[in-house]
């Protein structure tokens, strides 16, 4: 399994759910290989303590990767989370951005109307596309074990808030949180 498998699978998981904010993503993909220990052959994400915690500076690389071959959608917009304060981010909710389940299409407007009720985590919205499901199908990555363990993460985070999520890696992985910007208002 690869990096690139990993990303697919979590986006693939729980039902197709998108994935709203990169550094949501950052840390749900923290969690697939810190608490599952799910880690690409020999490969990593070489996580390192940045400013919001744990980030995988070679993640960039493999998104824009599996966008470039059709496997991956991104929809929206990056915005610089560090312009934000806490009490901003504290708010944010990845229900909340993508608003009712059966008008979350990513559409442009709805982007734009999400934008207007949030202050904080950037608006992008990740999602895999069918050629990216057919990928994970072709390669038996749809039932494997890890799979499995990979749901388990995002059910469990991806739906708190960002600030809640954060709070949670912060406390239980201080390792990462040594360069972080935000740590003291946070704990």
């Amino acid at each position: 399994m690869t990096k690139t498998d990993i990303i697919l699978i979590l986006l693939f998981a729980d039902g197709r759910a998108p994935i709203v904010g990169t550094t949501r993503l950052q840390k749900l993909l923290f969690l697939v290989e810190h608490e599952k220990n799910i880690k690409a052959q020999n490969e990593s994400f070489a996580f390192e303590a940045f400013k919001f915690g744990p980030v995988s500076k070679a993640l960039y690389d493999d998104l824009e990767f599996l966008i470039n071959i059709g496997f991956l959608e991104k929809t929206g917009e990056d915005s610089n989370i560090s312009n934000y304060s806490l009490e901003e981010i504290e708010n944010i909710d990845a229900k909340d951005l993508l608003g009712d389940e059966s008008e979350a299409n990513g559409t442009e407007e709805d982007l734009e109307e999400t934008d207007e009720k949030t202050a904080g985590d950037d608006l992008v919205v990740y999602r895999i596309t069918d050629k990216g499901i057919d990928y994970l199908r072709e390669n038996d990555l749809v039932n494997a074990n890890e799979t499995i363990e990979i749901e388990n993460i995002k059910k469990r985070y991806v739906k708190k808030s960002l600030v809640e999520l954060l709070k949670y890696i912060y406390i239980k992985y201080p390792k990462y949180t040594t360069e972080s910007v935000i740590k003291d208002e946070l704990l």
